[in-house]
Parts: structure tokens; sequence; C-alpha cells
């Protein structure tokens, strides 16, 4: 079925039990530039393999999955995304290491979340809202916008001229840091 839809350029997938996708089925999507997943109310993880093969993704946006756990290792393989927008999923604690290439990365309402990857060289916009258990930023050389709100810890280790973290930002030409 999904061999008809081989010009598709954006695809929403609302309200799904679960995502049973060949790995062949993506194959066929060569042009999708953006996907969505969002209400999966029970999706607990995306199946393994299911993104390797959208070699054109640019944006990722998944929001309110409460059971999803993690991203899947192969979004190392989407060397063209750069927007990842991660927003209220309860369970999620980790992000991939393999996300370093994203030029924009909006996480928010992600309650467990514990820290950001060690390295994202190419980020140019960062949003951690409502991420409480976010403890630090890692080096960011190419930050350009910053915002941080409802994250304590982060709050704190990034305040202006005093924070721990102050020294990894301070070339950040817009930061908006506030609590709630």
């Amino acid at each position: 079925m999904l061999a008809k839809l081989s010009k598709l350029r954006t695809l929403v997938i609302h309200k799904a039990k679960e995502i049973s996708v060949t790995t062949e089925g993506l194959q066929v999507l060569k042009e999708l530039k953006r996907l969505c997943l969002n209400n999966c109310e029970i999706m607990r993880c995306l199946t393994q393999g299911m993104l390797r093969h959208l070699s054109s993704l640019e944006d990722l946006a998944i929001w309110n999955c409460p059971e999803l756990l993690e991203l899947p290792q192969d979004i190392k393989h989407l060397r063209s995304l750069k927007f990842l927008t991660l927003y209220d999923l309860p369970k999620m604690t980790s992000l991939s290491q393999a996300i370093e290439h994203l030029t924009n990365l909006h996480l928010e309402d992600l309650p467990e979340l514990e820290s950001l990857p060690d390295q994202l060289p190419s980020l140019t916009r960062l949003v951690v809202v409502d991420c409480p258990k976010v403890v630090s930023i890692p080096a960011l050389p190419n930050l350009k916008r910053l915002t941080v709100r409802g994250c304590p810890h982060l709050e704190r280790r990034c305040q202006r001229g005093s924070g721990e973290d102050w020294h990894k930002i301070a070339h950040v030409r817009s930061i908006n840091i506030s609590s709630k």
C-alpha cells in the first residue's frame, strides 16, 4: 500500500496503538520530509529498523505517547534529520547519543528525562521545558538560541555569569531562562 505513496512528504500517525510497518514498506517513502507521531497511547517503542530508510526525513515530532520509553538506535541513520520535537513523553528517561547531527531540539514535558546527549555539535536551537531531572547542559559550540523553563537544576547551572554551565552557553545570542 505504501508504494502508492512514494511522493509523500509528510506523514502523521495519530492514535495508533502500535506501528507495524515493514522496513521494506518504508523504503518507498524516499521523499518523506516530516513524520509526526501523536496520541499513540500504548506504543512503548518504535519498531527497530522503522526509521533507517527514511533518508530524506528532516523533521521528527513525537508527542503525547505516554508509554514511549526511548527512541530507536536506528535514528543514527537519519543524516538529513535536523528538527526533533519530543513532547509529553512521561516515561522517556534518556536520549540517544546518535542525534548529534540535529540543528533544532525541542524537549517539553519529559519529567523522567535525566540528561541530554553528550555531543550536539550542530545544534543551533535548544528548548528544554518541564524536564526537572535534567541537571546539566553539554558543550554546544554552535548554539544560537536557548530556552530553559521548568528545569530547576538546569536553570541554576545556566545562571548568567555564575552558573556552573554558564561557560558552555556564554556565546549564545538569545538565552531565555525562567522558572515557571
